[in-house]
C-alpha cells in the first residue's frame, strides 16, 4: 500500500467512524471526571475510550443500514459505495474494542465496565436487525441521549472522589440531546419510510416532532435554571439557555441543515450548559 492508498484508506475509516461526532461525548465524560477530582490518566481515558466506543457503534450502525442508506444516497456511509475493503469494519470494532478492554486499567471500576456495559448493550439493541430501536421512534431517541451524554456524564462523575450530583445532571443531557437528535432524521426521511424505519418523523410528521423539540428545550432549560438556583452562576446560565433555544428552533427550521461552525459552536454552548450544571 503506496502513500496515496493509505491516506484514502484514512479518510474511508474517519467517513466510517464518523470521530467528529464522539467530540461531545468525550469531552463530556473528560470534564465530569476532573470535576469529580479524577487524576490525568483517568480523565483521558474517559476521553478516548468515548471515541473507540463511538467508533465501535458508528461502525456497527453503517453495517447493518447499508440498505437504507443506499436509499438514502447517504455516501457518508463508506459501505453503500463499496470503497472499503472487506476486512476494514470488523478489524476497526476489535481494534477499538481491544482498546476500550485496555483503559479499564486507569478508571474507576467496577463503574467504568457498568457504565460501558450499558453502553454497548445499547449499542447492540439500536442497530441489531431483530431489535432495531432506532426504528422505533422515541426509544431511539432516549437511547442516542442515553449514549451521547448521559453515559458519558456517568463514566466521569464515577471516576474521583468528589460528590457530582449525578441523576440531575444525566437528565440534563437527555433533554438538551433530546432536541437536536429528533433533527437528525430530516436528511433521512425518504429512505426511513420506505426501510420501514418508524422514527418520530415518519410515525408522527415534521409539525409534531418540532413541538415536541421545542418543549424538551424548555424544559432542558428548565431543569439548568433550577439546578443552579439563585446562584452567581445564574445570568450566565440565562445566556446560555436562550442561544440554546435559538439553535434548537434554528436548527428545525433548517431541517437539520445547519453549517458546520454552527454545529461546532453549539456543542461548545452545551458543554458549558453542563459545566455550569455542575458548579451549580
Amino acid at each position: 500500500m503506496n502513500a496515496t492508498q493509505a491516506t484514502e484508506l484514512g479518510k474511508m475509516l474517519a467517513r466510517l467512524t464518523r470521530p467528529q461526532n464522539a467530540l461531545y461525548p468525550a469531552l463530556l465524560a473528560g470534564l465530569y471526571a476532573h470535576l469529580s477530582g479524577a487524576d490525568a490518566a483517568a480523565v483521558i481515558s474517559c476521553g478516548i475510550m468515548l471515541m473507540a466506543a463511538y467508533a465501535v457503534a458508528a461502525t456497527y450502525n453503517n453495517i447493518q443500514d447499508v440498505k437504507i442508506d443506499a436509499i438514502n444516497k447517504r455516501t457518508d456511509n463508506p459501505l453503500v459505495t463499496h470503497v472499503l475493503p472487506h476486512w476494514a469494519p470488523r478489524t476497526v470494532i476489535l481494534a477499538n474494542s481491544s482498546v476500550i478492554v485496555l483503559l479499564q486499567l486507569y478508571l474507576a471500576q467496577p463503574a467504568s465496565l457498568l457504565v460501558m456495559g450499558a453502553y454497548f448493550l445499547l449499542l447492540f439493541c439500536y442497530s441489531e436487525p431483530h431489535i432495531r430501536l432506532q426504528a422505533r421512534g422515541w426509544w431511539a431517541i432516549l437511547s442516542l441521549a442515553l449514549c451521547y451524554g448521559a453515559l458519558p456524564a456517568a463514566l466521569g462523575a464515577m471516576q474521583g472522589a468528589d460528590s457530582l450530583e449525578l441523576a440531575p445532571l444525566a437528565l440534563l443531557q437527555i433533554l438538551l440531546l433530546s432536541p437536536t437528535l429528533l433533527a437528525k432524521d430530516y436528511k433521512d426521511e425518504k429512505g426511513d419510510r420506505a426501510g420501514g424505519k418508524q422514527t418520530p418523523l415518519v410515525r408522527y410528521g415534521a409539525t409534531a416532532v418540532t413541538l415536541a423539540a421545542y418543549g424538551l428545550a424548555l424544559a432542558a432549560c428548565a431543569l439548568l435554571l433550577i439546578i443552579v438556583g439563585g446562584r452567581l452562576h445564574l445570568i450566565t446560565a440565562l445566556g446560555l439557555a436562550a442561544a440554546y433555544l435559538l439553535f434548537v428552533y434554528a436548527l428545525h427550521r433548517a431541517k437539520g441543515r445547519l453549517p458546520f461552525y454552527a454545529s461546532k459552536l453549539a456543542s461548545v454552548g452545551l458543554l458549558g450548559i453542563s459545566l455550569l450544571a455542575a458548579l451549580g
